[in-house]
């Protein structure tokens, strides 16, 4: 019998999570997850290549994602001198996510998930980041933040 499968990190306060998320026509599903402080990129981009190096399945799946929280910072556009929330490091930002995309091959989706560096003392759950992964048709695989969440994997129609 096949398990549910949780995967969690706490404490991100500046940090980058790397979530890599596959799902494979024959239902089996994989899920790795990186956090790593903004000083040791190198080292988080060698954590990804060891770990999807590691499955030759995850190269081959037919869905495959990619979920980056990361810090971000309030912009203004000097147009419409709106506020809107972006990632505070494009650059580091993107370099996980190609290196990632190049690890894993072609149909990679990524999601950029920009959180507040600003600590709001006590609030529940601040810099968690927890991946649910249940057995295909026994549920849908989501990943929840202490600010937003998302479905990973493909959808299965709603009759």
């Amino acid at each position: 019998m096949t398990k549910n499968r949780i995967i969690w990190t706490y404490g991100l306060d500046c940090c980058y999570a790397c979530l890599v998320f596959t799902e494979h026509l024959d239902g089996t599903r994989n899920a790795v997850l990186t956090h790593y402080p903004e000083t040791e990129i190198p080292q988080n981009l060698a954590k990804l290549r060891e770990l999807i190096g590691q499955s030759k399945k995850m190269k081959e799946a037919s869905t495959k994602q990619v979920v980056l929280v990361v810090p971000g910072k309030w912009v203004k556009d000097p147009i419409t001198n709106e506020y809107s929330f972006r990632v505070q490091d494009q650059q580091t930002a993107s370099s996980l996510a190609s290196d990632v995309q190049d690890k894993l091959g072609s149909g990679v989706e990524v999601r950029l998930e920009p959180y507040s560096v600003g600590q709001m003392e006590g609030k529940k759950d601040q810099g968690t980041l927890l991946v649910y992964v249940p057995p295909v048709r026994k549920g849908e695989a989501c990943y929840r933040t202490w600010f937003s969440g998302g479905i990973l994997g493909t959808q299965e129609p709603k009759n």
